[in-house]
């Protein structure tokens, strides 16, 4: 069977296809042109190849800036609160998010 050598050039914990916890940097042994998901704390990545590949995913920035011009709303059910983005799109927030303001 033909297998690709993947190495993930990563200082930290990323996930691997959704199930699989990693400590990088890491050499993965996979399958060409079969999807393999990459995921850092800042960074989702697909790697579908058919060559040897050095993968280097980007750290989290520490700065944040503000984002102008966008509608962002505060809204809440009986169940959770959501950020509701230019009235469309709703992003749950975690379920502790506001107990320790």
């Amino acid at each position: 069977m033909n297998t690709i050598k993947i190495k993930v050039e990563y200082q930290g914990d990323f996930l691997l296809n959704n199930e699989h916890t990693c400590k990088g940097p890491v050499e993965i042994l996979w399958f060409p042109n079969v999807d393999l998901l990459i995921e850092t704390q800042g960074e989702r990545i697909v790697v579908n190849t058919d060559q040897d590949e050095v993968i280097i995913p980007r750290p989290a920035s520490g700065n944040l800036e503000v984002i102008k011009n966008i509608d962002i709303q505060l809204v809440k059910n009986n169940m959770r609160h959501y950020i509701l983005i230019g009235g469309k799109v709703a992003c749950p927030l975690p379920a502790d998010a506001f107990q320790h303001l």
